[in-house]
């Protein structure tokens, strides 16, 4: 401690004052609030009706197959001006490669029928999140939900009810058309929100500009899904960890969230199918 021009030993006092002016001039520990705005679903039974609406598909195919075989031959003119075009008709050898392709891609399309299912058909969910009287700088939040599924959300006029159930054959498209697959959830780099499946967890990072003291931020909840992995849960645990620009400190917290009661697979294809909106 210095006096004057010269140097000396600090009394007690002087030093519990240089300590009661750093804890003066201190932040105040962060204290955060977490929830989930919307809910987090408990679907039952969906690896069965896919398998179900794929059963369908093979029907449909085989019978397909039995109407063509029982057409009458096309005149050699009309034949030939169609023999390359995508109404073309196509051989014995033609089908059994079409059909063993599909049953090859079984399970890529089973995960695909399952995400475009439970994307389209359940409401999106998003992060709240409350600062308690302490202004945080652009934040890193990660929320790790234990034993859950996070699912691109699909607004209602995407349903395609090829996506779950994918023919064994595609229907021939206009000839001077072309299908081009429509850009869904397009984000910006700046975007605050990701989300990404991590093992057997669902993970959700937050990065906005800041959370202000006792304001509520939320995102947006066309983002994603949330989806427990176990149809019989009624909770979901789930941890996170807060990081703060300039702050070297490290904040950990835990929360249980209350699932959606359950509901059966086939109930969302129905509500699909009764909107009207499906391809």
């Amino acid at each position: 401690m210095r006096g004057q021009s010269n140097t000396r030993p600090a009394r007690s006092g002087e030093i519990l004052g240089l300590i009661a002016r750093g804890q003066a001039t201190g932040k105040a520990p962060i204290d955060l609030v977490i929830g989930v705005a919307g809910e987090i679903h408990v679907v039952q039974n969906v690896r069965e009706v896919l398998v179900s609406a794929r059963e369908l598909r093979l029907k449909e195919f085989e019978k397909a197959q039995q109407d063509e075989r029982s057409k009458p031959s096309r005149s050699f003119t009309f034949e030939t001006l169609l023999a390359n075009g995508p109404f073309k008709r196509l051989t014995d050898e033609d089908r059994e490669q079409s059909l063993a392709e599909w049953h090859a891609k079984e399970a890529v399309q089973l995960e695909n029928g399952r995400r475009h299912l439970l994307g389209v058909g359940l409401d999106g969910a998003g992060i709240q999140v409350v600062s308690r009287g302490r202004f945080v700088s652009k934040p890193h939040l990660t929320i790790t939900f234990s034993n859950c599924e996070v699912i691109d959300w699909q607004d209602l006029n995407e349903a395609d009810l090829h996506e779950l159930a994918e023919p064994v054959i595609d229907p021939p498209t206009p000839m001077g058309f072309s299908v081009v697959p429509p850009i869904t959830n397009f984000r910006p780099a700046s975007y605050p929100v990701e989300w990404q499946n991590c093992g057997e967890d669902a993970e959700v990072i937050l990065t906005p500009d800041s959370f202000r003291p006792d304001v509520p931020w939320t995102s947006d909840q066309d983002d994603f899904v949330l989806v427990s992995r176990d149809d019989t849960a009624t909770a979901v645990s789930a941890s996170w960890v807060l990081t703060e620009e300039g702050n070297d400190k490290v904040v950990t917290g835990e929360l249980t969230i209350p699932t959606a009661a359950p509901v059966h697979a086939a109930a969302i294809v129905k509500a699909l199918v009764a909107s009207g909106r499906n391809k």
